[in-house]
């Protein structure tokens, strides 16, 4: 029995074969830059602490901690699509006098394409 919660079949949104193979490729890209670090630099490049980056995603910062050190992957492909989107948005931050990110040395990541 299906619960009033639960979306009708006209509400479900249907996801082409292309979409699919953006979602797919999105998560791959995530994986990889959580293994190597590069998502961790990407956010202190970006001047942003773990608690802010995991408020905007919606999970606790020790989650978001374990994921960039690579003990824990997201569990949801929302979560990793949530986490993928607000990355790439970091890496088109201009690096800020001031910030962490200065701080440390970054400068500027070139734009990559995403989704």
């Amino acid at each position: 029995m299906s619960s009033p919660l639960d979306p009708t079949p006209t509400q479900r949104t249907i996801l082409s074969t292309d979409d699919l193979s953006r979602v797919a490729a999105a998560l791959k890209d995530l994986s990889e830059q959580l293994v190597s670090g590069y998502a961790a630099k990407v956010r202190v490049r970006a001047g942003a602490n773990q608690t802010s980056v995991a408020q905007k995603i919606g999970v606790d910062q020790r989650t978001l901690s374990a994921w960039e050190t690579g003990t824990a992957t997201p569990k949801s492909a929302e979560l990793a699509l949530r986490y993928h989107l607000l990355l790439a948005e970091m890496e088109q931050q201009p690096v800020e006098a001031g910030s962490m990110g200065y701080a440390l040395g970054y400068t500027p990541v070139p734009a990559v394409q995403r989704l």
